[in-house]
C-alpha cells in the first residue's frame, strides 16, 4: 500500500517519505542492469525525488538531499527553482530568497515544517536564502493537497523535511566550505555537522545537524527611477504619440555582510510496535549588515533639461529620448547601513499508537519568528536654486545595453556638502534634517526607519484513522486542529533631534563599498566612473555624533537603538498593530486503494476540511478592535489510475484558501515621503478584507519508462477569487492626504504644488511623484498551464556512457482577469535542465534555468513605479571527487555567464534598472565518520 495512502500516516502531522516500493517496481520494468553502478550524488537526490512523487497520493515534486548530505545549490530558493512550475524572484534583494508557484508570488505559498506551520520572520513567507541545506533532509512542493494538511497556500505548500531520526543512517558527517564573490572578492566560510545514531536499536535514535553559513557579496544597480511625459496627448490607452525622458536616475550599490547559523533535531522513541513519540525541532539565527550607497540626480522645477540624442520609437508606449543634460539638478549622496536579524524556531511533539485496525496521532506544535530591521543613515543633499547650483549631468540609460550607459556628474562630488560649514537647527517636527546656512539648497539628513515583528503560533491537533483489509476503502480519517496565531509589528523613523552635529567631518565622504573589491558594475560600463564621488561613512557619523544631548517633550520621541532619537511620524503610526487569529478546523477523509483489473488499480482520496477564523486587530492609528470571523468549507479529491507498473494517471480538485496578509488589513493608511520630498507612497488597507480562494484543476500522466527515469505532463487551472489585491489611484484633488491636488498629465500622479510641513507630515515638492495603492478584494483571475518534465538515467548504455543522466522541464502559465489589475512576477515560460555524469570516484553536473519576463508592482519609493523584467538564463556547474569512502572534496560555480537582471517600463529600451550580480565559486570537504 502506497505510503502516503496509508491509514498510519496523516499528511498534515507527517512528512511526506519516498515509498521503497515504488522505485523497486519501476526497476522490475527494466531488470536489474543499474546494480553495476554506484547511486550517489545528483542522481540519487532526483531518484529518491522521483520516488516520493511515485509513491504520493497528491500532487508533489520534491528535492531530496543525499542522506546526510547537502541540496545541491547556492540556498534553498534556488534549490527549489529545479522544481516544475517554481520560479525564483532575483529582483529580491540580499539572497534572502522568494519563489512563486506556478506563477503565483512567494505571498500565495504556505510554508511548513515537517507538515506544521512555520512562523515567518517578516510575517508573509520564510526567507529561504538564510537556512543552511544541511539542515533539511528534503522539500516538498505540494501542488494539490488532501483535506487532512493546513490551509493558507493557495499556490502550493512548501514543506521542509529535517528527517525521521529512526530512518536516518546513522554516522556523523563533518563538511567545510568556502564561497568566494566575484565582485568583493572576498571569500565567506561555512560548515556543518550532522549525525545519526539509534541510542536502542529500533527503540530510541537520535539525530541532529547543525550549520553555519556566511556571505560577503554585492549588487550594483544603475536604476532610472521615474520618466516624464514631456510630449504626447494624456489618454489612458493611447500613448503611441507620448514622449517620455528620465527625471530620476539612482546609482545605487549594496555590499551584505551576514551570518546564519542553523540547526534541527529529532528525538524518536518506539517502545513496542504500536506506540511512537517524536520530538522534532529546527531553529534558525539569521544576521546581516547590508552597506547600501546611492548616488541620486532628479530634474526639479529650476532645471533645464537638454535632450542629447533624438527619441527612439518604444512601440506602442511612444516614444523615448534616453540621453540627456540636467544643469541644476539635485544631487543625493544616500548612504545606509541596514542591520537585519532574522530568528525562526519550531518545535513539534507528536504521540502515535496504532494496531492493524486502527491509528491515533496527536501533535502539538509551537513556532515563533521575530525580524528586527535598524537602519542607520545620512545624506548630503544639494538641491536646485535659483540661479543654478553649479552642478550639470549628463546621463545615458544605455537602451538597454548597459555597456553604452553613461552617467557623469560635472564637477565630481567627492565631497557633495561640506560637512564642516554652520548648520541650522533640525527641522521639526522629525528632526531629520539640517540646512547649510552658507550654502543654498545644501543641507544634511539623518536617521531612516527601523522596524521590529513578531508572528508566533500554537497549534494542538488530533488525528484518528480506521484501516480496512479488503474492499475499495483503505482508511476513513478524520481530524480536528486548533490553531492560535499572534502577529506585532512595530516602526519608528531616527532624527538628528540633539546630536553632536559639531563633530561632523568631511573625513566621513572616505568611505567606499568598492574598496577591495570589482569597480562597479563589474567594469561593464566604462561611461560610468564613481570614483571620484564620496561615499559616506555611517558607523563613523553615529559614532561621532551621539550620544545626543536630550529628547523633544511629548511620547512620541524616544532614544533608539543606534542611539538617536526616534520619532513615531504618521507612517510609523500607520504602521504598529498588533493581531491575533484563532482558528478551528477539522477534516473527513476517504482513502481509496483498490485493483480494478490485473493490470488497473485506482488509489487516492476524498475528502472535505472545514475552517472557522476568527481575527481581531489593533492599530495604532485605530485604536479600537477590528474584528471579523468567516467560515469556509474546502472539498478535495485526489484519484491516481495505475496501469502497470508504469503508467500513472492523476487527477485531483481542490479548493484552498489564503488569508490576507495583516500588513493588508491592519495598516488602514500609511503615507511614506522619501528623504528628498519627491516621492510619496500612499497605502490604504481594508479592514473588512476577505480571504481568497482558489478552485483548482490538476491532471497529470506520468510514464515510469525504467528504475529512476519518467516523462510526465501536467495540466492545471486555478480560479482565485477575492484576492486581496492593489490597484492605484491618483483623485485629482488630492484625496485628502495632505499634499494638496494632484495631476497624471506628465503621465504619473505628481503634486502640483509644494506643500510645507504640517504637523508630523514632512515637506513635499512641487512635482514629487505620489504613488496611492488601495487594497482591496478584486474580480476573479484565472491562472492555467502546463508542466513537461523528463528525467532519465542512461544507465543501460555501456561503461563509461552508464554514468550520464538528467532532467528537463517546463512550465507555461497564463493569466486572465476580467478586471484591470495586474498580478506580478508570473512568467509566462520556465525552463530548467540537469545534465550530470556520475561514476563511484566523481561526478560532474550542469544546471540550466531560464525564466521569461515578468511585471513588477512598485515596491515603494526606492523602487520607482510598476517595471518589467527582461528573460534571464542562468547556468551553475558542479563536480564532486570521492578522494575515498569518506572523504570527498566539492566545487561549485554559480552564474558562470555572469547574466545580468534587466527591468524596463513599457518597451524595453525604456530601461529601468540594470542589475550586477557577478560569479560565485564555492569549494568544500566532506568528511564521514
Amino acid at each position: 500500500m502506497p505510503a502516503l495512502a496509508s491509514a498510519q500516516q496523516s499528511a498534515e502531522s507527517q512528512a511526506i517519505q519516498p515509498d521503497p516500493a515504488a522505485g523497486s517496481d519501476a526497476a522490475q520494468t527494466e531488470g536489474d542492469s543499474s546494480q553495476d553502478i554506484v547511486i550517489t550524488g545528483t542522481r540519487r537526490s532526483l531518484e529518491d525525488a522521483l520516488a516520493t512523487k511515485r509513491a504520493s497520493s497528491i500532487i508533489v515534486d520534491s528535492i531530496s538531499s543525499e542522506g546526510i548530505g547537502k541540496l545541491p545549490d547556492l540556498n534553498l530558493a534556488e534549490s527549489l527553482q529545479r522544481v516544475p512550475g517554481v520560479q525564483i524572484n532575483r529582483s529580491a534583494n540580499r539572497r534572502q530568497g522568494t519563489v512563486s508557484i506556478r506563477g503565483l508570488p512567494g505571498d500565495f505559498a504556505q510554508t511548513l515544517i515537517n507538515g506544521q506551520y512555520l512562523a515567518s520572520p517578516d510575517v508573509s513567507n520564510f526567507s529561504y536564502g538564510t537556512v543552511r541545506s544541511e539542515v533539511f533532509s528534503g522539500i516538498d512542493v505540494i501542488k494539490a493537497q488532501g483535506a487532512d494538511q493546513l490551509t493558507g497556500g493557495l499556490s502550493g505548500l512548501i514543506n521542509l523535511r529535517t528527517g525521521s531520526a529512526m530512518d536516518a543512517k546513522q554516522g556523523l558527517a563533518v563538511s567545510v566550505d568556502g564561497t568566494y564573490e566575484e565582485l568583493t572578492q572576498k571569500i565567506a566560510p561555512g560548515g556543518a555537522v550532522t549525525a545519526a545514531y539509534q541510542i536502542v536499536p529500533d527503540v530510541l535514535a537520535i539525530r541532529g545537524a547543525f550549520g553555519y553559513k556566511s556571505s560577503n557579496f554585492r549588487i550594483d544597480n544603475f536604476q532610472v527611477n521615474t520618466y516624464d511625459r514631456i510630449a504626447g496627448a494624456t489618454t489612458p490607452t493611447d500613448n503611441t504619440d507620448d514622449i517620455l525622458r528620465p527625471r530620476e536616475v539612482r546609482l545605487p550599490n549594496q555590499r551584505i555582510k551576514s551570518d546564519s547559523l542553523s540547526g534541527s533535531f529529532g528525538l524518536e522513541w518506539r517502545p513496542s510496535d504500536s506506540l511512537t513519540a517524536e520530538i522534532l525541532g529546527f531553529y534558525n539565527d539569521f544576521r546581516s549588515d547590508a552597506d547600501q550607497n546611492e548616488f541620486l540626480v532628479s530634474v526639479q522645477s529650476t532645471s533645464t533639461v537638454t535632450a542629447l540624442g533624438s527619441p527612439v520609437q518604444s512601440g506602442d508606449f511612444g516614444s523615448t529620448i534616453s540621453a540627456l543634460r540636467i544643469v541644476n539638478p539635485q544631487i543625493n549622496v544616500d548612504t545606509r547601513l541596514l542591520t537585519e536579524k532574522f530568528r525562526t524556531g519550531a518545535i513539534t511533539g507528536r504521540l502515535a499508537w496504532t494496531n492493524d485496525d486502527w491509528t491515533v496521532t496527536g501533535t502539538g506544535h509551537y513556532t515563533k519568528a521575530t525580524r528586527d530591521v535598524l537602519t542607520q543613515g545620512y545624506q548630503s543633499i544639494q538641491r536646485a536654486v535659483a540661479g543654478g547650483n553649479g552642478y550639470s549631468v549628463d546621463i545615458d540609460t544605455g537602451s538597454g545595453k548597459l555597456q553604452d550607459a553613461i552617467f557623469k556628474l560635472t564637477p565630481g562630488a567627492g565631497q557633495l556638502v561640506d560637512l564642516q560649514q554652520r548648520f541650522g537647527a533640525p527641522i521639526a517636527p522629525t528632526y531629520r534634517e539640517v540646512q547649510a546656512t552658507g550654502r543654498p539648497g545644501a543641507s544634511f539628513l539623518g536617521g531612516f526607519r527601523n522596524q521590529d515583528e513578531s508572528e508566533d503560533e500554537l497549534s494542538i491537533s488530533l488525528d484518528i484513522a480506521k484501516a480496512f483489509q479488503s474492499g475499495p476503502l483503505s482508511a476513513i480519517r478524520v481530524g480536528a486542529v486548533y490553531r492560535d496565531k499572534s502577529q506585532d509589528q512595530s516602526q519608528s523613523i531616527a532624527g538628528l533631534f540633539g546630536a553632536n552635529l559639531a563633530s561632523l567631518s568631511n573625513s566621513f565622504y572616505g568611505y567606499s563599498i568598492f574598496g577591495g573589491g570589482a569597480s562597479y558594475l563589474n567594469g561593464k560600463a566604462d561611461g560610468i566612473d564613481l570614483s571620484g564621488y564620496g561615499q559616506l561613512d555611517v558607523r563613523a557619523i553615529t559614532a561621532a555624533i551621539t550620544p545626543v544631548s536630550g529628547v523633544p517633550a511629548g511620547n512620541a520621541y524616544f532614544i533608539g537603538p543606534e542611539g538617536l532619537v526616534n520619532f513615531f511620524d504618521s507612517t510609523a503610526l500607520s504602521l504598529i498593530y498588533t493581531n491575533s487569529q484563532k482558528i478551528y478546523g477539522g477534516y473527513a477523509m476517504l482513502d481509496i486503494d483498490q485493483d480494478l483489473s490485473d493490470t488497473i488499480k485506482v488509489r487516492g482520496n476524498l475528502g472535505v476540511r472545514y475552517e472557522r477564523s476568527e481575527r481581531a486587530t489593533q492599530a495604532q492609528r485605530q485604536p479600537q478592535v477590528l474584528s471579523l470571523e468567516y467560515e469556509n468549507l474546502l472539498p478535495s479529491a485526489n484519484l491516481i489510475f495505475e496501469f502497470g507498473r508504469s503508467l500513472v494517471l492523476r487527477t485531483s480538485y481542490t479548493e484552498t484558501l489564503r488569508r490576507p496578509q495583516v500588513d493588508s488589513f491592519a495598516v488602514l493608511r500609511s503615507v511614506a515621503v522619501d528623504g528628498t520630498g519627491q516621492i510619496v507612497t500612499v497605502g490604504l488597507g481594508a479592514a473588512d478584507l476577505k480571504p481568497f480562494t482558489s478552485e483548482n484543476l490538476d491532471i497529470s500522466l506520468e510514464w515510469y519508462n525504467r528504475n529512476g527515469s519518467s516523462i510526465s505532463l501536467m495540466g492545471f487551472r486555478k480560479k482565485i477569487t477575492d484576492y486581496a489585491g492593489t490597484t492605484r489611484i491618483c483623485p485629482s484633488d488630492g484625496g485628502g492626504f495632505g499634499f494638496g491636488a494632484l495631476t497624471d498629465a506628465s503621465g504619473v500622479c505628481r503634486t502640483v504644488n509644494a506643500s510645507p510641513a504640517q504637523g508630523s507630515f514632512p515637506a513635499v515638492l512641487q512635482g514629487a511623484a505620489v504613488n496611492i495603492n488601495v487594497t482591496a478584494n478584486q474580480d476573479a483571475f484565472v491562472l492555467s498551464g502546463f508542466e513537461v518534465s523528463v528525467q532519465q538515467n542512461l544507465d543501460f548504455l555501456p561503461a563509461p556512457w552508464n554514468g550520464f543522466g538528467g532532467q528537463v522541464n517546463y512550465t507555461n502559465v497564463d493569466f486572465e482577469t476580467k478586471g484591470t489589475f495586474r498580478l506580478g512576477e508570473i512568467s509566462k515560460h520556465t525552463v530548467n535542465a540537469i545534465v550530470y555524469y556520475e561514476v563511484e570516484r566523481f561526478g560532474l553536473r550542469a544546471a540550466y534555468n531560464y525564466r521569461s519576463g515578468y511585471f513588477l508592482a512598485s515596491a515603494g519609493t526606492q523602487t520607482g513605479a510598476d517595471r518589467s523584467v527582461k528573460s534571464r538564463a542562468q547556468i551553475d556547474l558542479s563536480g564532486s571527487l570521492n578522494i575515498t569512502d569518506r572523504l570527498s572534496l566539492t566545487a561549485d560555480a554559480f552564474n558562470i555567464t555572469n547574466a545580468q537582471l534587466i527591468e524596463f517600463e513599457g518597451a524595453s529600451n525604456r530601461i529601468r534598472n540594470y542589475f550586477e550580480y557577478g560569479r560565485t565559486y564555492s569549494v568544500g570537504v566532506r568528511y564521514r565518520f
